[in-house]
């Protein structure tokens, strides 16, 4: 059999707490050997200090459960203010606080949302709701609008992707090889929101043409660079590899022109486009308390489920 601990939780002189674990056995010690034993175990944790008072006893814990007892109380009273169990030091390791937080928050977040699922309960418990359509058309609605923001919601880092690749062709890298992860992480990006913006939207064409006519006394004035075409924004890497890779951009042109900020310009456009269309879908579901109305639904579907077993 397994040994089998009571964990003495006692309160100290200087309002902190200690908890001593001590092995159950057929002679079983008195309670003040009990404290004698914790007084000698944790020496360095009462120095300065003493044993005001045993607060209480946790009965038949297993050696697995020590921990979990003792980061109970940290939890509720501070790391700082606690030691017992295997921490058995005044002062503990950044290290191991941190270990200590991490455990803590795993085994009580699911708590903590626990009792703020309850305390909206109790928030609208006693709400007097004639209109339950309503409710129900508020509850579809938002559920309709979260589904159109997951299909508008684009990386928004992607900006300050764009702003990096302009000065990389702006000023030339020769050491290509220090940004290939970097950069080929980008083109996978620019193809993929090409793909999403000309799926997603209807009038993509008329769009990248109305950003096109900006530069078009560009092109008419220098007809040997050539166009910017729809090729080359659909696999962004046939028109950017000429642009960013150094040995590749000395056989055309170095200088930054605006063919390329063209291209820039056509895939800022798109993004803006998403983030402007999943900006006002957000604004659109603040309108819907829809915290309170999932509270109400199921606080319904328990009155009907208990009205059902009655």
């Amino acid at each position: 059999m397994p040994p089998i601990y009571d964990v003495y939780v006692y309160k100290l002189k200087n309002g902190k707490y200690l908890l001593y674990p001590a092995l159950i056995s057929n002679d079983n010690c008195e309670r003040d050997e009990s404290d004698k034993e914790c007084s000698f175990l944790y020496h360095e944790c009462l120095l300065n200090t003493g044993i005001e008072s045993l607060e209480k006893i946790n009965t038949n814990i297993k050696a697995w459960q020590i921990d979990g007892v003792v980061h109970l109380y940290m939890h509720l009273f501070g790391i700082e203010n606690v030691r017992g169990g295997r921490y058995r030091t005044a002062i503990l390791s950044d290290e191991t606080k941190e270990v200590i937080s991490q455990s803590i928050k795993y085994f009580t977040s699911g708590l903590d949302e626990d009792r703020g699922q309850i305390e909206k309960y109790y928030t609208y418990a006693n709400d007097i709701i004639d209109d339950w359509d309503s409710i129900e058309s508020q509850y579809t609605e938002y559920k309709n609008l979260e589904q159109c923001q997951n299909n508008y919601k684009v990386n928004r880092d992607l900006l300050i992707e764009l702003d990096w690749l302009k000065r990389i062709i702006n000023t030339p890298v020769e050491h290509f090889f220090g940004i290939t992860e970097r950069y080929y992480e980008l083109i996978r990006n620019l193809r993929a929101i090409y793909t999403k913006y000309t799926t997603t939207f209807d009038d993509t064409a008329q769009k990248i043409a109305s950003v096109y006519g900006v530069y078009q006394s560009f092109f008419n004035e220098n007809p040997t660079i050539g166009p910017l075409v729809e090729s080359q924004l659909a696999n962004p890497i046939t028109y950017l590899d000429s642009r960013v890779i150094f040995g590749e951009r000395s056989k055309y042109r170095l200088d930054f022109c605006p063919k390329d900020q063209l291209f820039l310009d056509i895939f800022t456009m798109m993004v803006y486009t998403f983030i402007n269309r999943e900006d006002e879908i957000i604004f659109d579901m603040s309108q819907i308390n829809i915290e309170k109305i999932e509270a109400l639904r199921k606080i319904r579907a328990f009155d009907q489920s208990t009205m059902a077993v009655q």
